[in-house]
């Protein structure tokens, strides 16, 4: 592979590049700061949404528990049925 030709650049040219690069440095970290901040709004949204099924999930399981409870106690299982050992037959 041949070596990539060498560019050379006056003082003026090398002052402009330099800028151009430094403002594209900037434009970055100002990108990079600000999806930062929306991922921590989206982490903190998420977090709350978490702990708020969480609560309703609760909820949701203790009114089921409750409703079984009250069923049981409308009509409780059947007796298992004595049945006569097959000892002795």
């Amino acid at each position: 592979m041949a070596r990539k030709q060498s560019v050379i650049l006056t003082p003026a040219e090398k002052k402009a590049a330099v800028g151009i690069a430094k403002e594209t440095m900037k434009t970055a970290k100002a990108k990079l700061a600000e999806v930062n901040k929306a991922r921590k709004a989206l982490d903190s949204e998420y977090t709350k949404a978490v702990k708020a099924s969480d609560k309703d999930i609760a909820a949701a399981q203790k009114a089921v528990t409750s409703a079984e409870a009250g069923l049981l106690k409308l009509s409780p299982p059947p007796a298992p049925k004595a049945e006569p050992s097959p000892v002795g037959v």
